[in-house]
């Protein structure tokens, strides 16, 4: 949300969401806000244009990237987490990497 980028920004950054709020109003996506409404948690889902907006906002794949999120993340194995910490900017890091991105780092 606006007001959590707020708080845990950094000079300067750019947000592009990995997850944004269930869009459509079929049966399927008001199921899943309805099931997220039920368990008391706002509703996401995977932002399909993601990997596309971040081609066009970084279309040079050898400048250096920087992701970050709120909930860090870490690949170092840790008691209760022997594969890590998944986290949005990991996947993101996944996703940019799978994309053809060469320079992409991941701040813990």
């Amino acid at each position: 949300a606006a007001d959590q980028q707020e708080r845990n920004s950094v000079a300067e950054a750019e947000s592009f969401p990995l997850y944004r709020p269930i869009q459509g109003s079929d049966l399927a996506s008001n199921a899943k806000r309805a099931a997220f409404g039920w368990v008391g948690t706002y509703g996401n889902e995977f932002n399909d244009d993601w990997v596309d907006d971040m081609k066009q906002a970084f279309p040079n794949k050898g400048k250096p990237l920087i992701l970050m999120c709120a909930s860090g993340g870490s690949m170092e194995a840790k008691p209760g987490a022997a594969t890590g910490f998944q986290s949005r900017s990991l996947k993101a890091v996944y996703y940019l990497k799978k994309a053809g991105y060469k320079n992409v780092y991941h701040l813990e």
